[in-house]
């Protein structure tokens, strides 16, 4: 690839291990390319955790892990609305990577919204699944904990496989979508609704609500009570 990444043949199309000092010579490809599919590898947490990236140019992806911090060409490129993002679930990537001290602009594709725009009918929009169907592509599963190995993790490959085989995905599945929402005459409620209303929907997660306790405890009797009536009166 010319950026110093050692290759790993664990995932169904080519993964590079991206370096932290390759990181602004990645930039510059992305910027030269002017999209980049961008895949949050997190944990199962319900506030997700940044484990590492998964990115997709159209010649090549990689994965990024991420330790203490993510370097700081991608935090650049991440944050720099002039490269189009095409990603899957942009509301938790976006929340994984702003607990980790960057955050994602430019996003012009995620497909879990496109894929529920063109088939509302759906019960779920994985990302999984939606690649294996309309790619031909198996995304890598990472291994499930069983009870003899109840705390182990997966590892390093196996993260890599998943993320950049699931970054390729993205990539090949948003021009297919593009084309879906065209169509189908939804591309104006996809790009002026449904993606501008992800920023508002990952704020008001990060903020939480506010919530009276002590009214839904008072509720709580009340229809404990109310319950208890019908039951006397069947």
């Amino acid at each position: 690839l010319g950026l110093g990444l050692t290759a790993l043949p664990a995932a169904p199309v080519p993964v590079a291990l991206l370096a932290a000092a390759d990181a602004a010579a990645y930039l510059g490809r992305a910027r030269k390319a002017g999209r980049v599919a961008v895949f949050a590898d997190v944990d199962a947490e319900r506030s997700p955790r940044l484990l590492g990236l998964g990115l997709a140019l159209e010649d090549a992806c990689c994965y990024l892990a991420v330790g203490d911090s993510i370097p700081a060409p991608i935090v650049e490129l991440l944050a720099d609305p002039s490269v189009q993002k095409l990603v899957h679930d942009a509301k938790t990537a976006r929340r994984a990577l702003r607990r980790a001290g960057a955050d994602l602009h430019g996003v012009a594709m995620d497909t879990m919204i496109a894929s529920y725009l063109a088939n509302a009918s759906r019960r779920q929009h994985l990302l999984d699944d939606l690649a294996t169907e309309r790619l031909g592509l198996d995304i890598p599963a990472l291994p499930v904990p069983d009870r003899k190995h109840k705390g182990a993790l997966p590892t390093l490959d196996e993260r890599l496989a998943r993320a950049g085989t699931a970054a390729t995905a993205t990539l090949r599945l948003a021009a297919l979508f593009r084309d879906d929402l065209e169509r189908l005459g939804l591309a104006a409620l996809f790009g002026e609704i449904e993606l501008p209303l992800v920023d508002v929907l990952v704020r008001m997660e990060e903020a939480g609500i506010k919530v009276d306790t002590q009214y839904l405890a008072t509720l709580a009797n009340e229809f404990v009570g109310e319950v208890a009536r019908i039951e006397r009166e069947a």
